[in-house]
């Protein structure tokens, strides 16, 4: 039993990470999970530039350019959206959160 609860708060811990650290991220909006291992993370392609037109494209050049792989939740049915595990340590979480937000902030539309 007091294995599960630490894995339930470590779990909870992580989502509020990442929604945190996303949250500041105007072409991401994250969506916290109702007792899922992963975080589901929309990415707005009207926000992005020309060349990121979609979930597999976004995660094709962020695996490129930033060395981050989340899952690209268009294989689910579920296009414009990309899956984070939460089951890494915090300071992945956040290095990765930090990446994304640099990747949406080179790869924005430009005014």
């Amino acid at each position: 039993k007091q294995w599960y609860q630490r894995r339930v708060r470590g779990l909870k811990n992580a989502a509020d990470i990442v929604y945190t650290e996303l949250k500041g991220v105007p072409q991401l909006k994250a969506y916290m999970p109702q007792g899922a291992m992963y975080m589901m993370v929309q990415i707005k392609v009207d926000q992005m530039g020309d060349e990121i037109s979609d979930d597999m494209k976004f995660v094709e050049t962020l695996i490129t350019e930033e060395s981050v792989f989340p899952l690209p939740a268009g294989i689910f049915g579920i296009p414009n959206f990309v899956r984070l595990v939460l089951t890494v340590p915090e300071d992945v979480l956040r290095e990765a959160c930090r990446r994304m937000a640099h990747f949406c902030d080179r790869h924005k539309r430009k005014l």
